[in-house]
């Protein structure tokens, strides 16, 4: 390499002598002659030989050493994958080998809070997400950390039951009690805060007015603040209570009594990144079909439990409830990783106002997926300026509705509701 700068002779200049290391080579050739596959992109963890090892042939050399395939074999491709927990549905196609079928190999990363999580996938760190829907409309529409409007869009259904309740210090009795108090919450305009907002407003505390959040994290950050004393309350998974033996807290309000059903757990990504890699997304939602339809078989119900023991640590309590979660119509998983449009249309009261449409994806027709897709609702396309009772946004509909928040009997024209208000108060009555 020469240049007017180099300080060889003709001006030449070294390059370094990275290109001249022979050491992760010697180490993917000593895996090739191990296992008959190679392996070409680095690192090379113990998924990516996993996966190799299964795609192996059985022929073997005369001197008992592996034989090269004998037709072609590409290297597993790789899905980042982020979330809070690992969801069972990638554990157990992992042990199952129903990624490395479709020669795919995952891996995770437990992310802290829900604005990191997207900000990452925003950025490409991560390829897909797990996360639950409100997350997905607030960041789309602008009312995520940055401010900004996004293309994410959800691919695969997942449960239809929200897991969190709100759980509080043991001095405060009952929910009017947290007047003046710090809550802690994942992050402030988005995921289960906005839950928290709508469970405080149905008992008639207002946020900033009566409470604040406190920015936590995700659930194990929330319990440990909440554990603590550093806040009053929190929406927390009752497991992670039960497994960290938090007697000191007390349970107000469990969250499926006010979003019923809920969006969790949902299959996440940006649209750009998957217009670029669409055949790797339908290979990915084929083997969670085949992951999915392979819990919810009846036959596997002795595996599954016992996997759930050894696996993911579970009690023999606790595997056996979860595995009878799965089926609940109102809190299993969806058949066939469908997205429930019952369970993908919440809109929170304290939340701000969007509309969702809801079609089929026609690269991802055979896998049975249904696509949500959130969109704007232009002000000018608003049919009536009519403003809600409750708290001034428009409304939209022209129907009666009993009002369970007003006095008993009472009732006023659903009309004078904005949508929100008026899903709510329905899963209310």
């Amino acid at each position: 390499m020469r240049d007017h700068s180099g300080p060889g002779p003709f001006h030449a200049k070294q390059i370094g002598e990275h290109g001249a290391i022979p050491t992760a080579a010697a180490i993917a050739n000593a895996v090739y002659d191990a296992i008959g596959v190679q392996i070409t992109d680095l690192p090379i963890t113990a998924e990516k030989v996993f996966a190799a090892l299964r795609q192996r042939s059985t022929g073997r050399r005369a001197d008992g050493r592996s034989a090269k395939l004998l037709r072609g074999s590409t290297t597993p491709e790789l899905i980042k994958i982020v979330g809070f927990d690992k969801d069972i549905t990638l554990s157990v196609g992992e042990a199952k080998g129903f990624f490395a079928a479709e020669n795919l190999v995952i891996s995770f990363d437990q992310t802290l809070n829900s604005t990191g999580e997207i900000l990452g996938l925003l950025e490409g760190k991560w390829d897909i997400g797990f996360d639950n829907g409100d997350n997905v409309v607030a960041w789309d529409e602008g009312r995520g950390a940055d401010g900004k409007t996004h293309d994410l869009f959800i691919f695969l259904g997942g449960s239809q039951e929200l897991n969190q309740s709100l759980f509080v210090r043991s001095d405060i009795k009952e929910i009017g009690d947290l007047k003046g108090k710090l809550l802690g919450a994942d992050a402030v305009g988005t995921g289960f805060a906005v839950v928290l907002r709508y469970i405080l407003h149905c008992h008639g505390l207002s946020f900033e007015r009566d409470y604040n959040f406190k920015s936590v994290g995700s659930t194990r950050l929330r319990l440990a603040e909440l554990s603590s004393g550093k806040i009053a309350g929190a929406m927390v998974n009752p497991r992670y209570v039960e497994d960290n033996g938090a007697a000191n807290l007390r349970l107000l309000a469990l969250g499926k009594d006010y979003a019923d059903p809920y969006p969790a757990r949902l299959g996440l990504t940006t649209r750009a990144w998957a217009e670029q890699h669409r055949s790797l997304l339908v290979r990915f939602i084929r083997a969670m079909i085949k992951t999915i339809d392979w819990m919810l078989a009846a036959r596997n119900e002795a595996e599954l439990v016992d996997f759930m023991q050894s696996k993911l640590g579970r009690s023999p309590e606790q595997a056996r409830r979860e595995y009878r979660r799965l089926f609940e119509p109102s809190a299993g998983l969806t058949s066939r990783g469908g997205l429930i449009l019952r369970a993908s249309r919440p809109c929170w009261k304290c939340g701000a106002n969007w509309r969702s449409s809801v079609r089929h994806c026609r690269p991802w027709k055979n896998t049975s997926m249904i696509v949500f897709t959130v969109k704007r609702w232009p002000r000018s396309a608003t049919p009536t300026e009519e403003k809600c009772v409750d708290h001034g946004t428009p409304t939209h509909a022209n129907r009666q509705i009993s009002n369970p928040s007003r006095r008993a009997g009472e009732s006023i024209r659903r009309d004078a509701l904005c949508r929100g208000c008026r899903t709510a108060r329905h899963h209310l009555g």
